[in-house]
């Protein structure tokens, strides 16, 4: 987004936050599961088996939930570019033509330089 005048900017930025949180989150439990290093043959106990496979379940989870949250950013984003409104077509036009006239212009003046 080029601009906080984009009709989604809080939303869209609240999404961004909230996705980044969740990655964190999730970035943190997966190496607290890594550490924990489960290993069923191995005879742990079984309360220390169902925390592993608990935190687990939650990163899956959070991982879920981080790319729901990074599909509503996607669709909220328009291509990349910010959309600002035109207090009305009327002056929407005015504007493009008055750029296009100075664009037009300033070619013509480089062109007669030479």
């Amino acid at each position: 987004m080029e601009t906080e005048n984009h009709p989604n900017y809080t939303l869209c930025m609240g999404l961004l936050i909230t996705s980044i949180i969740l990655q964190l989150l999730v970035a943190i439990l997966l190496l607290v599961v890594g550490r924990m290093d489960y290993e069923p043959n191995r005879g742990q106990r079984k309360r220390d088996n169902r925390w592993v496979v608990a935190f687990n379940d939650i990163s899956t989870a959070g991982i879920f939930f981080i790319t729901v949250v990074n599909i509503f950013i996607a669709s909220f984003i328009a291509h990349g570019k910010a959309y600002i409104p035109p207090v009305n077509a009327e002056s929407a036009w005015n504007e493009k033509m008055y750029q296009q006239r100075k664009a037009w212009e300033l070619t013509s003046k480089s062109n007669t330089s030479h």
